[in-house]
């Protein structure tokens, strides 16, 4: 179980009290880079997601991008990394926290080239969030990871954006979990 380390490292950074932090002048963005920076992710053997799954999706979308519940797609070890890292970009965004049990995966077609397909996992602050995404087009409140190719290998592009906010955010982080870039895409 090469992610059992990770979770390890994870855990027992949140164990601390991020007010004695906050009180040394670090604040909560930065604490949310730190502890990003702390996690770190083995390569799985495999892709730990479906890249052709058997099940009927859930939805489909007028565009073609279709959508599935994310167990049985992601593996789970990595649905509660993204889960956590999603929460903690969001806290240090200011942004509202998605509720991991509403969770979608998707495959959808590159925008610029159709015959690249691409991977993402979606989550939702609410159900309402989630039917009104899906259903009239129109996603108010976005938490987003895809899965990027970066050099030889895979990143995780996070995407939050809020219009109550009017702000949208991304953030690159590595496989092997090194930040990549904190204030923008992966590429």
């Amino acid at each position: 179980m090469p992610l059992l380390q990770p979770y390890a490292k994870f855990h027992l950074l949140l164990t601390i009290d991020y007010r004695n932090l906050l009180d040394m002048g670090l604040n909560m963005k930065n604490l949310a880079i730190l502890i990003i920076w702390l996690i770190s992710v083995d390569a799985f053997a495999e892709i730990p997601w479906e890249t052709n799954p058997r099940e009927t999706p859930y939805f489909v979308s007028e565009s073609g991008t279709r959508y599935w519940e994310c167990k049985g797609q992601v593996d789970p070890r990595l649905l509660h990394l993204i889960a956590d890292e999603m929460k903690m970009i969001s806290d240090a965004h200011g942004f509202s926290r998605p509720d991991s049990s509403l969770c979608l995966y998707k495959i959808w077609d590159h925008i610029v080239d159709a015959s690249v397909k691409m991977y993402s996992v979606d989550y939702y602050v609410s159900f309402r969030s989630l039917e009104t995404c899906l259903l009239e087009n129109y996603c108010d409140n976005v938490r987003s990871v895809t899965f990027m190719p970066v050099n030889d290998g895979v990143a995780r592009q996070y995407l939050l954006s809020s219009v109550q906010l009017k702000d949208t955010k991304m953030v690159c982080i590595g496989w092997d979990g090194n930040l990549i870039n904190a204030l923008g895409g992966c590429r």
